[in-house]
């Protein structure tokens, strides 16, 4: 019994952070069975951040606020500073001598920070 267990925490370790689980009981013998399914997609790595004492959400370059017990979709605000950009979209090009970076019509600029290298939103891109 002691063998099970451990091999379950072992096989729970190493596939728990990508599969989610759906407990089913078994009624003849009173134990649970599993079923696993896997996520299709990657779920975007979300933060929060502030912006003059208010907090927004960031999830893959796209900003929310909250409104109610729901999130809204916003347009970020000049000044506004993130940890990251998104991985694929992303175009760097050089304006004015500076390097900046345009992912969905926002410009950003890399800035060093206490926290690492983070991105300042420094304006938009005309559409």
């Amino acid at each position: 019994m002691k063998v099970f267990a451990l091999l379950m925490c072992i096989a729970f370790l190493f596939s728990g952070c990508s599969t989610t689980v759906k407990a089913v009981p078994a009624r003849e013998r009173r134990v649970v069975l599993v079923k696993r399914y896997r996520h299709r997609h990657k779920i975007p790595r979300r933060v929060v951040i502030y912006y003059k004492d208010t907090p927004y959400l960031y999830a893959n370059g796209v900003y929310y606020k909250s409104v109610d017990k729901n999130y809204e979709v916003i347009k970020p605000e000049i000044g506004m500073v993130v940890p990251e950009l998104p991985r694929e979209g992303v175009t760097r090009m050089k304006i004015k001598g500076e390097i900046l970076f345009a992912y969905d019509h926002v410009l950003y600029k890399k800035i060093p920070t206490s926290n690492g290298v983070q991105f300042e939103v420094q304006g938009f891109i005309n559409e």
